[in-house]
């Protein structure tokens, strides 16, 4: 039996006062002070209660009944914001009476509000599972619970014959390969088993392979035969459904030989820049594998079945003002883009031996094409304006080349 309190409405007339008892969920004698309070469920045990005090008037004293006999001695409690473990599932009659032993203004009062336990749980499994990118040892994967239910117990099984019960274990597989990886959950206590439930994943685990190669400044990889001062920094990105992702960074400098080694397979590119501490930084723009300025331009490497270590890149020159291979029958000459830095536009000035159609092409500092013109160039000299107003403030590159395909010089300019 739930203890209940009848709601009383109580009229008291004293002297000059006539008082109202307040109805509804507590009673009062007086007015001087009034019981309130609020709870909270615990988010890890919903038996378990949070009640904090809300009463105005300046309370000296708290009485809390929970209607729950069957716990015992902590029925009751004299704390001001008390927890309480409610024994059962059903609907607690809990009421707050507090008291305030002020000589000239004593008062006394109680409020009762209906708590509602539901210990009746519900479990639904999950996980998340990836690579452990601090473990050396590669397919150490990291297995993440994500179950809901407040499981107290964890049966795993990864699929190669090993299990764990640790709620978020980690495990190394030997082989490559597709494997059926289930968790089981489950929540019990001194009753038994309250709820279970369990989920089943496929995880793929690859192969790992070793990806080098050259930093190429001229005809030779940088610091080879002999050291030059440069260190090269090799980018690795990882591809997947065209969306290149950060995958390893290095630095580098003997012999201009850069490896990432212990790479899973997939589909890859690459990209080399000198690192600005080196003696030729100015000389050469960042690159993509083998040759290219623009990322979309960079060729793919496939890892897959073998390791691969012909990743040569040969870093594309930065030589403003001097003549471009051009036409069969002449160079072309363009000077440097002026003025250097811009804000609205910049110009650069054409020596053509032949009529020709120009393309300059406008790339991010990382080799993006942002923007393009193509422009008729005529035999002899030529001023070519390019609008940079809308480009947001910073350093870019432009490139340029001709219809026959000939490139030409690569040129940084800051945008203001």
């Amino acid at each position: 039996m739930k203890k209940r309190i009848l709601s009383i409405l109580l009229f008291i007339i004293t002297g000059n006062c006539f008082l109202i008892g307040q109805p509804g969920n507590g009673f009062t004698t007086r007015l001087d002070c009034l019981a309130q309070y609020t709870f909270v469920y615990d988010s890890l045990n919903q038996s378990l209660v949070h009640f904090y005090d809300e009463s105005i008037g300046n309370p000296t004293s708290w009485y809390w009944d929970f209607g729950d006999p069957e716990s015992g001695s902590d029925n009751n409690s004299k704390l001001q914001n008390p927890l309480h473990q409610f024994s059962a599932s059903g609907l607690f009659w809990v009421c707050l009476t507090i008291t305030n032993s002020d000589s000239l203004h004593p008062c006394d009062n109680t409020y009762c509000d209906t708590i509602i336990i539901d210990l009746t749980y519900n479990c639904h499994a999950y996980f998340y599972v990836g690579q452990d990118s601090t473990n050396p040892i590669p397919n150490t994967l990291k297995f993440l619970n994500r179950s809901t239910g407040t499981p107290n117990h964890f049966q795993w099984n990864f699929g190669d014959g090993s299990a764990s019960d640790m709620r978020n274990p980690q495990h190394h597989y030997a082989n490559s390969g597709d494997y059926n990886v289930c968790l089981k959950i489950i929540r019990s206590d001194s009753t038994g088993i309250l709820c279970t439930d369990s989920i089943c994943k496929q995880v793929n685990v690859v192969n790992y392979y070793d990806l080098g190669g050259h930093a190429f400044a001229g005809l030779y990889p940088i610091n080879n035969p002999v050291s030059t001062g440069d260190t090269g920094i090799a980018y690795l990105y990882r591809l997947n459904n065209y969306i290149a992702a950060p995958e390893d960074t290095t630095e580098f400098f003997n012999l201009g030989y850069f490896t990432f080694p212990h790479i899973p397979e997939g589909h890859y590119i690459i990209k080399i820049a000198l690192k600005s501490s080196s003696t030729h930084y100015q000389n050469y723009l960042p690159t993509f594998y083998p040759d290219a300025l623009q990322q979309e331009n960079a060729e793919q490497i496939h890892l897959s079945d073998s390791n691969f270590y012909d990743a040569d890149i040969h870093l594309h020159p930065l030589n403003p003002g001097i003549p471009g291979n051009g036409a069969s029958n002449g160079n072309i000459i363009i000077s440097d883009p002026y003025p250097n830095p811009a804000s609205e536009v910049m110009y650069f000035k054409i020596w053509s031996p032949i009529d020709v159609e120009l393309k300059v092409g406008i790339l991010s500092i990382i080799g993006q094409d942002i923007v393009s013109f193509y422009f008729p160039v005529a035999t002899g000299l030529n001023t070519v304006t390019i609008p940079v107003g809308s480009l947001p403030a910073g350093m870019y590159f432009i490139h340029s080349c001709i219809q026959d395909g000939s490139k030409f010089n690569v040129w940084k300019f800051l945008k203001h």
